[in-house]
């Protein structure tokens, strides 16, 4: 398997204690369903937003959970944001469907991600070629791009691959996948959205990566590129345990009045 990001000596440590809050979650999740499916929701919805705002979009947090409530028509005052955030999050729905049915990525979900979230897009691959998005790197020849994916896949699928964890292994298909570049727009947006499917694969919430970080995000996926992936992975480590520490606050607010009615 040639020219995949290698990795340093991992942090079993890190992972143990990850995997150690996933496992609190889910069994305070069979208590309080409910909570624990609203927590999901608005990480879902976040997760929309900080990916439409990394991809220059501009949107509200408002507008996201008027979408979400079915309430956006007379909520969204530019509409063309409506058809969008609905992009994105049926792109999510369809993510978490097929990682609870099967947990290795494929070519397929990769097409149907970019078409579900680009609009206008068939999820077709590019046919010719593209300024690069980062110093340094050229993006894949056209002909080469399905061969250099399915290549990806099958790595993340076999021992090595499934043996890393959720930040690794979304670490490693994010900065794979924009160097990839394999399709005329979205790279970013569709590679952005599949960190969640590494997730949703082992029981996680959803992470995602936040504006405010682009600037320092753009230079860590820089790095992962040339092989040198702890900065990168470290932050998506941290937005697991953003992510578990959100819904674990949730699941441990005290009840409310309608809470207790229900």
């Amino acid at each position: 398997m040639q020219n995949l990001p290698l990795y340093p000596e991992r942090s079993e440590t890190h992972g143990l204690a990850l995997g150690r809050q996933r496992d609190m979650l889910l069994q305070r999740a069979t208590e309080q369903p409910r909570r624990f499916a609203d927590s999901l929701e608005k990480l879902l919805g976040e997760c929309v937003f900080e990916t439409l705002r990394l991809t220059g979009a501009p949107v509200a947090r408002q507008a996201v959970a008027a979408v979400q409530t079915g309430g956006a028509e007379g909520e969204v005052e530019q509409r063309d944001l409506v058809g969008l955030i609905r992009g994105q999050l049926e792109a999510l729905s369809t993510i978490r469907e097929r990682a609870e049915s099967s947990p290795g990525l494929t070519e397929s979900l990769l097409r149907d991600v970019h078409r579900l979230s680009t609009p206008g897009s068939e999820g077709a691959y590019r046919t010719e070629p593209i300024p690069a998005q980062f110093a340094g790197t050229t993006p894949s020849r056209p002909e080469l791009i399905s061969d250099k994916v399915a290549n990806l896949c099958d790595w993340l699928s076999v021992e090595s691959g499934r043996g890393m964890h959720p930040p690794e292994k979304a670490a490693l298909a994010f900065a794979r996948l924009l160097e990839i570049s394999p399709f005329e727009h979205g790279n970013f947006r569709t590679g952005h959205l599949l960190l969640s499917f590494f997730a949703f694969a082992d029981r996680y919430p959803p992470f995602f990566l936040r504006l405010d970080d682009a600037e320092v995000v753009r230079e860590e996926v820089k790095r992962a590129m040339a092989f040198e992936t702890l900065p990168l992975v470290n932050r998506l480590a941290g937005s697991v345990a953003s992510s578990l520490s959100f819904c674990l606050e949730a699941l441990s607010a005290p009840s409310s009045d309608s809470e207790r009615r229900s």
